[in-house]
């Protein structure tokens, strides 16, 4: 009988292959290339697919991150000429 932990251990193993088998690579300025080989090419492109998929979620993030900080640090920098005008 599997037990949860069992079960994390198999997740965790699994994750491990799919790390070792996915290639990225940058191939230019903003392009990658993803690429995997299975003996299915259905799961091949399913895994590709959720690789790209999490690979350009995870670049948003960071862009709005980079976005938002860059936003406060323009807003910081305004408040402080405004008071350097009004005195």
């Amino acid at each position: 009988m599997l037990t949860y932990r069992d079960t994390l251990l198999e997740r965790e193993q699994l994750m491990e292959q799919l790390r070792k088998a996915i290639k990225i690579e940058t191939t230019g300025l903003e392009l990658v290339t993803i690429s995997y080989r299975n003996t299915s090419p259905e799961r091949a492109f399913k895994v590709v697919t959720a690789a790209a998929s999490e690979f350009m979620t995870r670049a948003r993030e960071s862009k709005r991150v980079a976005n938002e900080s860059a936003l406060e640090f323009i807003s910081a920098e305004v408040d402080k000429y405004r008071e350097r005008m009004q005195e």
